[in-house]
Parts: structure tokens; C-alpha cells; sequence
């Protein structure tokens, strides 16, 4: 059965002391349903919230990743950008085209080898950074408030991990 036709049905969560009751979803795809499909959904959860909150605006997740990477990392290539965004070249090239029509980016080859090109956030760049740098900590402060200090720095440890992780071949 694939998962356009299945049913989920809800079910009462067990609770706990630390934790209100919430609800659990039955899937008929339980157990595989478990940890990867989590951070799936948490992902999405939190870019939908994203794009709802700043909509209309031109800040939308990938565009904040790709500002702070090349903020912190001046004549960053594009290959490493597509790599540390997990995109292939082509998106990638379309948010780096995107973000040179923009006037946020600027390419140049480096100093020390022509051959290398490197991107690098113009002026107006760095002040949309600044920006979104604001509206990141507000989204952090609001994430801060479902975890205690060591529940937070467990997760900032997990979820390094995972980003870390590769997979066999």
C-alpha cells in the first residue's frame, strides 16, 4: 500500500510527567516510519512556518543558509556552497544566479588562481544578511523555548551528526 492511499489513524500518545499529552499517528508503514521520517517532517515543519511567517519577503530558508555560508566564508566556490547546501550544481547554480541578479552576490576569480572562482557577498548582500541574521533569532528564541539547555545542546549534537553523515556509496 503506498502512502497516497493509506488511512493514518490518530491515537493518544503516552504521557509523561515532563510533557503534556499529544497525539501520535498510526501508520500502517510503522515501524519504517520512525527516525528519518521525524527529521523529515520537522524539517518541513519548521520551513513551512518560515515561509509563512516572512511571506512576501525574499528571505526564504535556502536563501538564509546560502547569505550565511558565504558571509562566513568569503570566496567560498560554488561547488562548496552546492555541497554544504546539499544541492546539485544545477540548483545550486540557480540560487547563486539568483543571488547575483539580486546584486546579494558577487563572482570573482581569486587572487591567488585564476582558475578558482569565488563568491562573495556584495554590500547589499551583507546588509540582507544582517537582516536575516535578526529574523533567524527570533525563529531560534521561539525553537529555545521547547528545550532545556542540555535537551538543546543534545539536539545541536545529534543533528551535527546527521549533517556529517555519509552515506555508503
Amino acid at each position: 500500500m503506498g502512502l497516497g492511499n493509506s488511512s493514518c489513524a490518530l491515537i493518544p500518545a503516552q504521557t509523561s510527567k515532563a510533557h503534556a499529552p499529544s497525539v501520535q499517528l498510526k501508520h500502517p508503514l510503522y515501524p519504517v516510519f520512525t527516525l528519518f521520517d521525524f527529521i523529515l517532517r520537522a524539517s518541513r515543519k519548521l520551513s513551512h512556518e518560515w515561509i509563512n511567517r516572512w511571506h512576501g519577503r525574499e528571505h526564504r530558508p535556502l536563501f538564509y543558509c546560502a547569505f550565511a555560508l558565504i558571509g562566513a566564508n568569503p570566496g567560498i566556490s560554488p561547488a562548496e556552497l552546492a555541497r554544504f547546501l546539499v544541492l546539485d550544481k544545477s540548483r545550486a547554480s540557480d540560487l547563486i544566479d539568483t543571488l547575483e541578479t539580486e546584486h546579494s552576490i558577487t563572482r570573482r576569480r581569486h587572487a591567488d588562481d585564476h582558475r578558482r572562482l569565488g563568491i562573495y557577498l556584495t554590500p547589499a548582500g551583507t546588509a540582507k544578511l544582517a537582516t536575516v541574521l535578526v529574523e533567524m533569532r527570533m525563529e531560534d528564541e521561539r525553537l529555545h523555548q521547547l528545550f532545556s539547555a542540555e535537551e538543546r545542546q543534545q539536539l545541536m549534537t545529534a543533528l551535527q551528526r546527521i549533517a556529517d553523515f555519509e552515506h555508503a556509496a
